[in-house]
């Protein structure tokens, strides 16, 4: 399994990410990487066995729901979040 991320601090939010991420979909690759810290823009590449069989649409709810966008707090802190979710061997 391999996790990558590219954040300034432990607790930042990049981290806090990639663990949602990691627990929810136990990704064989993770790549978290913040694009614009002013405005909480964000780009995730996600490679998981989670998404085989599934269609765009359905990755993409998985890894919104992995990173909690229902919650308000975490929402208020990420205003865009790029994703790119692909299954192994894709």
């Amino acid at each position: 399994q391999f996790l990558y991320f590219i954040g300034r601090k432990s607790d930042s939010m990049e981290a806090v990410i990639a663990e949602r991420i990691k627990a929810a979909l136990n990704p064989e690759t993770l790549e978290v990487v913040c694009t614009d810290a002013s405005s909480g823009k964000f780009s995730v590449t996600v490679v998981s066995s989670a998404f085989e069989g599934k269609g765009l649409l359905q990755r993409h709810r998985a890894v919104n729901a992995a990173v909690q966008m229902s919650d308000p707090e975490t929402a208020e802190k990420i205003h865009a979040l790029e994703i790119n979710a692909k299954a192994p061997g894709e």
